[in-house]
């Protein structure tokens, strides 16, 4: 699971690793994505009560006047379940599935972006209730999904006893709302168990880097072609990893998906501009170079007076050889003479 509770690093309000993100997600790592996005501000549970309300069904996007800690609040809200928009996007766009879970009330469900998400993607919503699976609490849940076989959850309830009301404390001292969060066992069972035909088999090809999924951080000193490689990437047309490299290197624009995007797809604009400004441009990172080439300048690096001192030296030589010639060419009875000096001059050619 991605949340920032287990490490501080799963930030879904950090630009950069929702980029990290869907990059992996456009790399089709991921059969099929489950989301919850916090429902705290959306939550009918603090919206019933108009002293502590945020938002409500005529203004689901947040009230305009708020005091500086619900205006948090909100805006927090109103961050994450735009990234799990950009992230149920994204794997549509692959052909993956996703499902993006709400309490049945959530306003979340009226939340402008989600209800545009919702009319303009292939998806389905519905909605079943705990106690059908046993939970002594009826809690009505919402599944957003386009996975078919998710429908088989949406059992009603049928009791004829009262259910636990979800409101005030447990016994234990926690909020009954807390309690009833973790999903009912029999409800996760009978969940995996409409996912197993979807589950990767040993034939599925294994993922590789998408042109929708981006170059994402790297240091910059790492060249394009290098980069490239160790993204599995394949360019289009026929096209070597170090021909296209080159072409960038060179100033040439790539033309169709010779290369990744910059950025993954689907980050939105404030998204995109804040990962463009961390980015290093493929046209700034160093040129590729054909092995030789990359083996001379490492050697370079480590044994540079040596080499120097080396190329001085088969200079010299090759330029007294090249003098024997001329004077052998403009002389042609001394060349017997001379052959013998060229010998010798070849030999410590081939000594050094």
């Amino acid at each position: 699971p991605l949340d920032i509770m287990f490490d501080e690093a799963y930030n879904l309000m950090d630009p950069g690793f929702v980029c990290v993100v869907l990059g992996l997600v456009l790399e089709r790592r991921f059969k099929l994505i489950h989301l919850g996005p916090p429902c705290s501000s959306f939550s009918m549970a603090v919206n019933r009560f108009p002293a502590h309300a945020m938002r409500s069904s005529d203004q689901p996007d947040g009230f305009v006047s708020l005091t500086q800690n619900k205006r948090d609040k909100v805006t927090l809200g109103n961050a994450l379940a735009q990234v799990a928009i950009f992230i149920a996007t994204a794997q549509m766009q692959i052909g993956m599935f996703f499902c993006l879970e709400q309490p049945q009330s959530s306003l979340m469900w009226r939340f402008t972006p989600m209800r545009e998400f919702m009319d303009t993607k292939l998806v389905f919503l519905f909605t079943f209730h705990a106690c059908a699976f046993g939970a002594p609490w009826k809690k009505p849940t919402s599944i957003l999904t386009n996975l078919q076989e998710l429908a088989v959850l949406q059992w009603l309830c049928t009791c004829r006893c009262a259910h636990q009301v979800l409101a005030g404390k447990a016994p234990d001292g926690r909020n009954w709302t807390a309690v009833a969060s973790p999903y009912w066992p029999e409800l996760t069972i009978a969940w995996v168990k409409a996912c197993i035909s979807i589950r990767p088999g040993p034939h599925d090809p294994v993922p590789a880097a998408s042109h929708l999924s981006g170059f994402g951080f790297h240091a910059s000193d790492v060249s394009l072609d290098t980069l490239l490689s160790q993204m599995s990437f394949e360019p289009s047309g026929r096209c070597s990893v170090f021909m296209s490299a080159a072409r960038v290197a060179s100033g040439v624009q790539s033309a169709g998906r010779s290369l990744p995007t910059i950025l993954p797809e689907f980050l939105g604009p404030e998204a995109h501009l804040a990962c463009a400004r961390q980015l290093q441009h493929p046209f700034a990172r160093i040129p590729p170079l054909q092995p030789h080439l990359q083996h001379a300048l490492r050697l370079h690096g480590v044994h540079g007076p040596a080499i120097v001192q080396y190329r001085e030296r088969v200079c010299a030589i090759c330029e007294k050889l090249a003098e024997v010639s001329r004077v052998a060419t403009a002389n042609p009875g001394q060349a017997p003479y001379l052959f013998h000096a060229r010998v010798q001059l070849r030999h410590r050619l081939c000594r050094s």
